[in-house]
Order: C-alpha cells, then structure tokens, then sequence
C-alpha cells in the first residue's frame, strides 16, 4: 500500500504538536494537572465530539488491556466515588485523539523541527556553561511549576546542575525524547540524513545519561544487523559505511570514556547495580529495582489482577523493605513495575500480547522502536505518557506492506 503525504487539518496539527511537546509541558501547571495533562485531555474530549469514539483505529490488543484495567481498577475499588476511573479514561481518549489525527509524514517533519531547536537549546546552556561557569536554565520562570518545587529554587537548582536538559526538567526526559526520532531516522527513510543523525548521537553523548548508553547501544547493535542485511545500499556503500564507523569509533571511543564527560556517564551506570555489602541503595537501584519489593506485598489476588488503590499501594510500600527511601506520598515505579502494581500478571501478559503482535507485523524501524520502548521501560518511568504514545503510534504506521511517499522531499518511506 501507497500512502502519500497527506496535508491535516488544523486541529490535528495542533493535537500533534501538542503530543510532540508534551513532555515539555509537564513541567508546567499544578500538580498532577500539568499543562501536557489539561492541553491533551481537552483536545481529546474536542476529538470525541468531531469524529465521536474510532475504536477501529485503535490496536484491539490495546483496547482489550486498557478494558481489564478498568476491571481490575473496579475490584480494588474502595469507594462509589473512585468507580468512574478519570486516568484510564484520559488514557483512552488520548489514544483514540492521537491513533485518529496522527500523519505520519507532518508528524516526523514537525518533530524534528522541534528537535532541532531543542538541541541548538542545549548547546547554548553548554556554551554559557563554558564561558561563564553557569547554565542558562530552559525554564519558562513566570509559569507555574508542576513538580511541588518553588520555582526560583528550580531554576537555581538548573543553573548550577551537572548536565544540562535544554527545555526539559531533566537530562533523561531529553534523552528519551531524541532516541525515537534518531531510531525513525536511521530506519524508517531510504536516503539517511547521516549528518543530522550524528549531531543527534553526539548530543545524546553529551547529556551523560544512562538512558541515552543504553538506548545508543541498542541503535547501535540494530544498526549493525541493517547495514548487513540491507537491500537498499550496495556493497561498495556498505564497506565505506562499515570502514568509516569503525574507524571513528577506535579512535573517538576511547578518548570519550577518558574524559570527563564519559567519566561521568559510566558512574551513572554503575548507580544501576544491586547494592552489596559495601554500598548504599543508589538512585539507579531505587528507579529499577524497588518496585518488586512493593510487589511483594501484595495480597495473592492482587498479585495475579492488579490493585492501582493509592491506600493499598502507600501500605505495601510502607511494609516493604525499600520503604524508607520513598519520599512522602512518593509513588514512583518504573513502566514495568507499574503495569504489574496496577494490572498484575493478566495485566502484563495481555500487554506483553500487545507488543508481540505489534512487533511481529513491524518494519525493522517499528521492531526498534518497540524494542527501546522494552528496554526502557525497565529503567524509567514514562507509562502512557506522551514517549510511550509517541512509540506506540508510529509502530502502528511502520508495517512491512506500508510505503510513505514524501512529495516535497522525493523520499520514500519503507514502513
């Protein structure tokens, strides 16, 4: 099938954009409801009165996942006022709002205007950084701030930090907004923009997060399974590509883990190990593994359906062991430990159903972005956030029967 750029109507433009900067808009509003929370939700209940309720654009593997969330929600229920779940609803209606307006050929244009200037952001902060001892923090300063912390304290606190974020409110939320689009890049267009997608790779470098390691290290074994068994580049192409990255890595690699900057990266790793003997939990060992000591406290039942009770949860927390290095009414979990708090087992057996069939009918480019979705899921919290749909969308547009034809920049997309 032949899908031509198509040219989307105002309010799709706008609901797509604002899913682009959604994880900048977090930063911004009153608590849980942020500026991404109320921007998107009234933009989906919009959506619900132009095209009413599309289920049939939505992957049913998905929609049946998000029906044993509410049942499973309904079973732990405590109260007639906690009946009608308004997060799992907000959930459904952005799903169906972005599966209904999402181009994909606007959207990756737009996201990568976006990124550009977030990364030009960045290497200002890094340059003011150089020349004065001080980053200029990519805080909007008279909007008001969503993460309970007094705003001029926020912005001195970006001021003096260790890595800069440009508009994000930290270096990982930057990372995990770059390493879709660089996947999309690299995969999904037949003439790569090597240029670009190595500023990209180089910024991703310079954020010193874990996250962008792992994630460049995924890309990269990716990379290496593409470049041999493309069809695309011919032979003399793929031993000048091989020579090249060979090259640069034995001689850029080294010289990178010994400065600074990659001094620094390599200790953030080493905050993901399990604690021993010798050392304390560590803020890596917090986001990844603590979960599953709450987990542990769960009845059975719960166990096996799920319970996302704020009580319950705040009591199993308070039981287990790690309970002393959650923060007051603090509930942060990664994406897995998340799903398995709040659905249990049938819950991430039907997810994981989900993302196998996903996976199974994807081009190497949605296989990819499936599996940083996987990987990262295991190490940062992002769970029906705009990241996680941004994935979830485009590996929908990125089946091997699919071609994109890009009419004002003659590229064929092969999805």
């Amino acid at each position: 099938m032949v899908i031509t750029q198509n040219n989307p109507s105002l309010f799709d433009k706008v609901s797509m954009t604002a899913l682009i900067i959604s994880p900048i808009l977090e930063t911004y509003g009153w608590g849980t409801f942020n500026f991404s929370f109320i921007i998107i939700s009234l933009l989906s209940v919009a959506n619900v009165f132009k095209r009413g309720l599309p289920f049939y654009r939505v992957p049913k593997a998905l929609l049946v996942f998000l029906g044993f969330y509410y049942i499973s929600h309904l079973i732990a229920c405590t109260s007639i006022g906690g009946i009608l779940h308004l997060g799992i609803l907000r959930i459904l209606l952005s799903i169906l709002l972005l599966y209904s307006c999402f181009d994909i050929m606007w959207f990756t244009d737009s996201y990568r205007t976006i990124a550009k200037i977030c990364i030009a952001f960045f290497f200002i902060q890094e340059l003011s950084l150089l020349i004065t001892g001080i980053r200029i923090p990519g805080v909007v300063s008279f909007l008001p701030n969503s993460l309970g912390v007094d705003v001029s304290l926020f912005i001195a606190k970006m001021k003096e930090a260790e890595r800069s974020s440009s508009f994000f409110s930290e270096p990982a939320m930057f990372v995990q907004f770059l390493l879709p689009l660089l996947i999309v890049e690299l995969f999904a267009f037949k003439n790569i923009k090597w240029r670009w997608c190595i500023f990209v790779v180089l910024t991703l470098l310079l954020t010193r997060s874990g996250n962008a390691l792992i994630g460049l290290m995924l890309i990269a074994m990716v990379f290496i399974y593409w470049l041999f068994t493309s069809q695309v580049l011919s032979k003399k192409k793929k031993m000048w590509i091989t020579t090249s990255v060979f090259l640069i890595s034995i001689i850029a690699f080294p010289i990178y883990l010994n400065s600074e900057i990659g001094e620094s990266m390599l200790e953030r790793t080493d905050t993901m190990k399990l604690p021993d003997t010798t050392n304390a939990y560590t803020s890596g060992f917090l986001r990844i593994w603590r979960g599953y000591f709450v987990y542990d406290q769960y009845d059975t039942i719960y166990k096996i359906i799920g319970n996302d009770n704020p009580i319950y949860i705040d009591n199993a927390i308070y039981n287990s062991p790690v309970s002393d290095f959650f923060g007051e009414k603090e509930r942060y979990f990664n994406n897995v430990q998340t799903c398995l708090l709040h659905t249990g087992i049938i819950g991430v057996f039907i997810f994981s159903f989900f993302i196998k069939k996903e996976f199974k009918h994807s081009n190497l480019c949605g296989k990819t972005l499936l599996l940083l979705f996987i990987v990262l899921s295991f190490i940062a919290y992002f769970y029906f956030k705009a990241m996680m749909l941004i994935i979830l969308v485009y590996t929908s547009y990125m089946s091997d029967s699919t071609v994109l034809l890009d009419k004002r920049t003659k590229v064929c997309l092969h999805l």
